[in-house]
């Protein structure tokens, strides 16, 4: 990664590259001013950031690493992106930033909680706030202040509570500086929470740095092309549907709609008037630049100063905003000297790459790829109280389907072979267990069968009724053990949201996170 990193600033420094009317280079240096003033600005609302003072001295001149994500209580594994950025960034000499992607919707305002049930285990679904509209993060507040409020302690009640939660230190942060947004508080909390793991890094929202001057300047070079961009776009994402033999039309993303007039660029349309989020659809007039949802809703940039007027148009509470490979598009080319992926957008960045260098014309700088997987069923035993609900956090799946398998072989071979376990002072037991050995070795006469073997069953019944006492333990232990397989196989899930860990979960991302130049995925 390190020599990753190196290389692309080497490109970087040395392309003469233009981009639109400006190098390569005079973009980047605006574009790094405008991503460091505003994340600096922004992250100072809640936490120290002095870390960043040398950087805002010289933007053009620092190394950048960069990644990001929904503001959300996403998995572990997630989380674990923003400790490696870190510490890439402490190896390097870069400053870290972690771009909040406020342009996707909200979606579910809730996290699943495993939990045990008199049938087994379940997930729970416990609610961070009411379900509203799904708007995007930007747009989206906090709709019920008290259940937003009393999370940690649902969360808690429905996991059982078996040892403090990484909720409940979250939710005791001051973070209402960032204001009443949905999404900038669960992720001020989660910014906050890593200053004190000793992170040094800068957040800022996507809906901030879109509405730049170095974004206005990315907008209007796709725009004023858009033709072409749409052909570059299209022909690319057939390549890759092709490559990978993909038949959905849709997927990983839609093909760009021409309808004779409009060209369809990819990125969304909203207001505060109308905050539900929409494609973005452009056309070239004598009179400039026009913009259109395609259902009413019209804007015209006239060009004189573009970027004046499109800075202008999110003060008047009008959004422009890039849709995922357009977000990972711009962030590479403008101010990332290093991008760092999870396992989702790695995915989809080859498609990335073969846009950039269909339209803009040069070869895509590397990224790297970090992820890991932390499950709630590697939680030290050490971690848990006793509790009247207490989860077994130490039984993992594997283990607990192997002793049922033991079990089940023991209780059968308790009906049919019963003689194996019965006590040597049971005196009644061993005569039993003699009379069905003295039939076995009888040869029953023939036109007997029948008769015989029902003196087999009721010697083997007699033989049971000696073992009920054990048989009823077994029978208890392998029902309990089927109910902590169904809970272990739950706890077993990479997706738990990282607030349901204890706080030891830190130390394991920090030791995990500790910078080696081959992270893997």
């Amino acid at each position: 990664m390190l020599d990753a990193l190196r290389k692309n600033r080497e490109f970087f420094a040395d392309s003469s590259h233009q981009l639109g009317r400006s190098s390569l280079t005079a973009f980047r240096a605006a574009a790094k001013k405008d991503l460091l003033t505003a994340a600096a600005s922004y992250s100072a609302r809640y936490r120290d950031v002095s870390f960043s003072d040398r950087a805002l001295l010289a933007p053009a001149e620092a190394s950048l690493v960069i990644g990001g994500h929904q503001p959300t209580l996403f998995h572990a594994g997630v989380w674990f992106k923003n400790f490696y950025l870190d510490s890439l960034a402490a190896a390097s000499g870069s400053l870290a930033i972690n771009l909040i992607i406020d342009n996707d919707l909200v979606g579910l305002t809730k996290i699943l909680v495993p939990q045990r049930t008199s049938e087994g285990a379940q997930f729970e679904a416990v609610a961070f706030d009411v379900v509203g509209e799904n708007l995007p993060f930007e747009m989206r507040p906090i709709l019920d202040a008290e259940l937003f409020r009393s999370f940690p302690q649902r969360v808690a009640r429905a996991l059982g509570r078996p040892y403090e939660l990484i909720a409940n230190q979250l939710w005791s942060l001051d973070t209402e500086t960032v204001g009443n947004n949905l999404g900038l508080r669960l992720a001020a909390m989660r910014h906050k929470y890593e200053e004190q793991a000793g992170l040094r890094t800068l957040e800022l929202p996507l809906s901030t740095l879109s509405r730049t001057k170095s974004f206005a300047v990315f907008f209007r070079e796709i725009a004023r092309r858009a033709d072409e961009f749409r052909a570059v776009y299209n022909r690319a994402l057939f390549e890759y549907r092709k490559a990978y033999r993909i038949r959905s039309r849709s997927h990983p993303v839609p093909e760009l709609e021409f309808d004779g007039v409009w060209t369809e660029l990819p990125f969304w349309f909203w207001s505060q008037a109308a905050p539900q989020r929409k494609r973005l659809f452009v056309r070239a007039t004598n009179k400039g630049l026009e913009c259109t949802d395609r259902e009413g809703a019209v804007i015209l940039l006239s060009g004189q100063s573009f970027e004046d007027e499109f800075v202008a148009l999110g003060e008047a509470g009008i959004a422009i905003r890039p849709r995922a490979l357009t977000t990972t598009m711009f962030v590479r080319l403008a101010v990332a000297d290093y991008f760092l992926h999870g396992i989702g957008g790695a995915k989809y960045d080859e498609l990335t790459g073969a846009i950039m260098n269909g339209f803009f014309g040069l070869e895509p700088p590397a990224f790297g790829v970090a992820t890991a997987t932390f499950r709630l069923s590697n939680i030290p035993e050490s971690n848990a109280q006793e509790t009247t609900n207490r989860i077994d956090l130490a039984a993992s799946p594997p283990a607990l389907a192997g002793e049922i398998r033991k079990l089940n072989e023991t209780i059968r071979n308790l009906q049919y072979h019963s003689e194996r376990f019965i006590d040597s002072t049971d005196c009644i037991a061993q005569e039993l267990f003699d009379r069905k050995r003295m039939l076995l070795d009888e040869k029953p006469p023939a036109g007997s069968q029948r008769e015989f073997r029902q003196r087999i069953r009721d010697v083997n019944l007699q033989l049971g009724e000696r073992l009920n006492q054990l048989r009823t333990s077994l029978l208890s232990r392998r029902d309990e053990a089927v109910r902590e397989l169904g809970l272990a196989r739950i706890l077993d899930t990479r997706e738990a949201s990282f607030a349901l860990f204890p706080p030891e979960l830190i130390k394991s991302l920090r030791g995990l996170s500790r910078f080696r130049d081959d992270p893997g995925t």
